[in-house]
This record gives C-alpha cells, sequence and structure tokens, in this order.
C-alpha cells in the first residue's frame, strides 16, 4: 500500500544519513558524502523530488536509495503533485517558477467559466462589495442545495490555490468559507469573481532565483528586507470593509475582530508561507 511505501522509502532516507524535518515531515536533508553539497528531498506518500548543487550527489543519491526501492527517475521535475515546475538557466544562475495551470483549467471548467465570453477581472474582491453584509434572502429548498453545493465546489478548489500557491486569494477566500453552508446568491457572485480573476492569473508564478540580486518581493511590498529571513504582518483592524457601514443593518459582533493577513519570507526574500484568518479574540 501507498502508506507502507512511504515508510520503507522513510527507512531508506533515513538510513542513508538524511535527517527529517520536525516541522515538514515530508522534507529530508543531509549531506551522502562528506565535504561535498548536501542533498534535499522531498517525499509525498510514493512521490518523489530531490535536489543538490552538485551532479555527483544526484547520481549518488539515485544509485543507493535505488539499491532498496526499484524506482524509475523521470528527470528534471516538470510537474510534482499539481504544481508545475519551469527551470530557467542562465549564466547568472537558475530561476524556478512555480504555478498551477492545470488545476485552474479544471476548476474553470467545473465552474462553467472557461469559456471565451467570460471575462478576466483584476483583483480578486470588489471594492465596495463587502461580502459580510450582503443582504438576507430565502430561497426555496431546491435552489437552496444548489447555490449551497457550488459555493462549496468553488471556494473548495479555490481554497487549495490559496493555500498552495497564491497568497492574494487568502482573504477573500477566508471570508467565503463562512459561507459554504447557506450562500446567498451575493456570495456566489462574489465566488465568481475570484474565478474570473484566477483566470487571468493562472500563468502568474512563485519565483525562486540562486541570484540573490534578483528580489522577487520587492515591487509588491515597496521596501526592501535586509534580512535573510524576514516576517511581516498585516490587518484591517475592523470589520471587512474597514469602515462603517451605510446599510442600517445589525452587524455582529464577529464581524469586528481583526483580519490578520501573515506573510513569511525565506532565502533573500523568496515567499513560502501565508495565511489570512479572523482573530480568535478582540483587543
Amino acid at each position: 500500500s501507498p502508506r507502507h511505501w512511504y515508510e520503507l522509502a522513510r527507512k531508506t532516507l533515513i538510513s542513508l544519513g538524511l535527517t527529517q524535518s520536525k516541522k515538514s515531515p515530508c522534507i529530508f536533508h543531509g549531506k551522502l558524502i562528506p565535504g561535498k553539497p548536501p542533498i534535499y528531498v522531498g517525499l509525498y506518500v510514493d512521490d518523489i523530488v530531490f535536489f543538490s548543487e552538485s551532479n555527483q550527489i544526484l547520481e549518488n543519491f539515485k544509485t543507493e536509495f535505488g539499491k532498496s526501492l526499484l524506482r524509475g527517475f523521470n528527470g528534471q521535475i516538470g510537474d510534482f503533485l499539481g504544481l508545475k515546475f519551469t527551470c530557467i538557466k542562465s549564466n547568472k544562475g537558475v530561476s524556478i517558477y512555480v504555478n498551477q495551470p492545470g488545476f485552474v483549467e479544471n476548476f474553470l471548467e467545473l465552474s462553467s467559466l472557461d469559456g471565451d465570453d467570460v471575462n478576466p477581472v483584476t483583483t480578486p474582491y470588489q471594492h465596495g462589495y463587502t461580502v459580510d453584509l450582503i443582504p438576507c434572502e430565502t430561497y426555496p429548498t431546491e435552489v437552496q442545495n444548489k447555490l449551497t453545493l457550488k459555493m462549496q465546489k468553488m471556494v473548495g478548489m479555490v481554497n487549495w490555490l490559496a493555500t498552495s500557491m497564491q497568497p492574494d486569494l487568502a482573504t477573500i477566500v477566508n471570508i467565503l468559507a463562512k459561507y459554504m453552508g447557506k450562500p446567498l446568491k451575493g456570495h456566489i457572485e462574489a465566488a465568481t469573481r475570484v474565478a474570473r480573476y484566477v483566470k487571468g492569473t493562472k500563468n502568474l508564478s512563485i519565483a525562486f532565483h540562486s541570484d540573490n540580486s534578483v528580489n522577487g518581493i520587492e515591487a509588491c511590498i515597496k521596501f526592501l528586507l535586509k534580512d535573510d529571513i524576514g516576517a511581516m504582518s498585516d490587518a484591517n483592524w475592523g470589520p471587512q470593509d474597514a469602515s462603517i457601514s451605510r446599510i442600517k443593518m445589525d452587524v455582529s459582533l464577529e464581524l469586528f475582530k481583526t483580519r490578520l493577513i501573515l506573510c513569511f519570507f525565506l532565502w533573500h526574500h523568496r515567499l513560502i508561507h501565508w495565511v489570512s484568518k479572523r482573530q480568535s479574540i478582540m483587543a
């Protein structure tokens, strides 16, 4: 079974002298040959990816790992766990771009938004259209069930993009997820806008460059982080629209909890982790 294969692979990697990461158990790292560059291995069930600065280390790993597990290696990585990897080499080093165009195309097709008549938009969230303040409506049971099913499918698939590849979707997906149980037509419209935004950004990537002079996020944050490892956070300190609503309606205290977006940067501004959520307490 896949689980038994994983356990055998894990034990084999450890026997080769690699260390399993405590924070990310799917990551193994270490030196196979003293004095040579380390190797990094990603193991997910029966899929494996590995890299090192030394071709000698790569060949050595294939040989030693293959002694315990008969496995074919497919060469330079192209697709892994639904992620598309594009590697570009130059005299300045290596650049790796990661995105998910195949998943996006499948999502748009299932949402019936893949046609040429569906135009992309430039933002995932429409300014002035506050999802938390959409007026309540009542629908027949059959209509409500269809809306709920559609909402759950759309938000579920977009949530995968938001957690794995697109931090620009994190906040709006977090907002929409609250209404998957009994969505209104306005929530479907908001989710559809997210899909239209994804349609226009499916070929954008998260980039990793070996050349440290290339700052991957300078244009986004408007200032430089001087440390190799840095963390940033931001919050709106109030309801979703961060203002006093012009609509006369009762707003629950829950909506006034701070919504936090937190991003971590590693390896000279290369984005590796992000999260958006509503705080559990009020200050």
